[in-house]
């Protein structure tokens, strides 16, 4: 993935048990570990981690275009076959990569999908 001028920074929120036990939720740690060890053009790459006294944040680029669900709604009446045939394929390929390396992402929308 080319390197995106604009990041972001995703704060990973601290998980809470019953015994009053702080640590990072189990979700995140699998998000980090995807993000790093997967590197695909379709993907979210991850930049860095930032470790600060006891929060965790992800810097990730910024998606410009927002979600795919907000993209799709804001330019629908000008999305030609072609854009979305494009659009298409890479979500497939992205998919299909995630898949090659047995992670399902349980929770594939439109508002999941970042657009650049």
């Amino acid at each position: 993935m080319p390197p995106h001028n604009n990041l972001v920074l995703k704060r990973i929120l601290q998980k809470h048990t019953k015994t009053m036990e702080v640590g990072i939720a189990e979700d995140a740690l699998r998000e980090i570990d995807v993000y790093s060890r997967i590197v695909h053009p379709n993907l979210l790459c991850l930049n860095d981690l930032v470790v600060e006294k006891d929060k965790l944040a992800m810097v990730l680029p910024l998606a410009d275009l927002g979600d795919l669900h907000d993209y799709m709604h804001k330019n629908h009446e000008t999305l030609s076959y072609a854009v979305l045939k494009a659009i298409a394929a890479q979500v497939v390929r992205g998919t299909k990569v995630i898949h090659d390396n047995g992670i399902v992402h349980l929770d594939m929308k439109p508002g999941n999908i970042l657009a650049f």
